[in-house]
């Protein structure tokens, strides 16, 4: 594999490394171990499942979520076809995620837990560039609606790679990877840019 990206990469490693440890995590009480096959396999069928919602190069995904194995899965994958990740701060007030979403054209979004969720249904309809929100908690496996908004857990994202296998290659030369905002606590947020 041509190492062309973080994510071709990443999934070289996966190649290599097979079944060794590259994460561990906990769930429930119970700490659980995920191995770099694992992790590559997840990486290419979530990215099969955004190509399968329409998610294409160029477009804009942001994570509003705590440290998991699915925050790195969804960025790497968001990358695997050429999209812009948009990290987001916990603890940026709605009025400040509205701007950051607005001002990068977040398309896309995956969210964790019950308090984040409701920040980005409460601020919905401010974001008209919004099309898909990706649950990262227990959700519907099957696509749903929020509000006005499709919905899909990570487990469903997983099943909808499955289905369209045949989708998305690695983009061969992404460019621009990832914009990180400041916190805003001196004016505005303000956008930083990343390349591969």
């Amino acid at each position: 594999m041509r190492e062309t990206s973080l994510t071709t990469m990443i999934l070289e490693r996966a190649d290599r490394y097979d079944a060794k440890r590259v994460l561990t995590h906990k769930r429930g009480k119970q700490w659980e171990d995920l191995s770099w096959q694992t992790f590559g396999e997840r990486i290419v069928r979530a990215a099969k499942g955004l190509s399968a919602l329409g998610f294409r190069a160029g477009d804009r995904l942001a994570i509003l979520a705590e440290n998991r194995p699915e925050w790195p899965i969804i960025d790497l994958a968001c990358l695997y076809l050429g999209g812009v990740d948009v990290p987001l701060y916990l603890t940026s007030t709605p009025k400040d995620t509205t701007y950051i979403l607005r001002d990068a054209g977040v398309s896309f979004i995956a969210v964790s837990g019950r308090d984040q969720l409701a920040k980005i249904l409460k601020i919905a309809g401010d974001l008209p560039t919004l099309t898909h929100l990706l649950l990262l908690d227990e959700g519907p496996k099957d696509e749903t609606r929020l509000g006005q908004i499709p919905a899909l857990s990570i487990e469903g994202l997983y099943a909808q790679g499955e289905q369209h296998s045949h989708a998305s290659q690695p983009v061969a030369d992404p460019g621009l990877a990832t914009i990180i905002y400041t916190s805003g606590t001196t004016g505005i947020p303000k956008g930083v840019m990343l390349t591969h």
